[in-house]
């Protein structure tokens, strides 16, 4: 007999990861779910200032905000490091 998974308590603060979380339409996403309480992961390509900028514009407002680049995120477990 297969037991169930353990319930996880995501409804305080849960963890959205968001690909290109730091320009345009990601960036959107971003700020819709921070302004419901949400904690932010933000991956970006290459433009680290933008993705800086996008994640001073969100402390405050999000839970929790941090970026990754989207080449640390392709290495095993690099998600992982940066989730609360």
């Amino acid at each position: 007999m297969v037991e169930p998974a353990p319930k996880i308590n995501m409804s305080d603060h849960p963890t959205i990861l968001i690909t290109g979380g730091t320009r345009r339409l990601g960036k959107a996403i971003a700020r819709h779910y921070a302004h419901r309480g949400w904690r932010l992961v933000l991956c970006y390509a290459g433009d680290r200032e933008a993705a800086e900028a996008t994640r001073a514009s969100l402390v405050g407002v999000a839970k929790g905000v941090r970026t990754i680049a989207r080449s640390s995120a392709m290495e095993c477990g690099a998600i992982l490091d940066v989730c609360p």
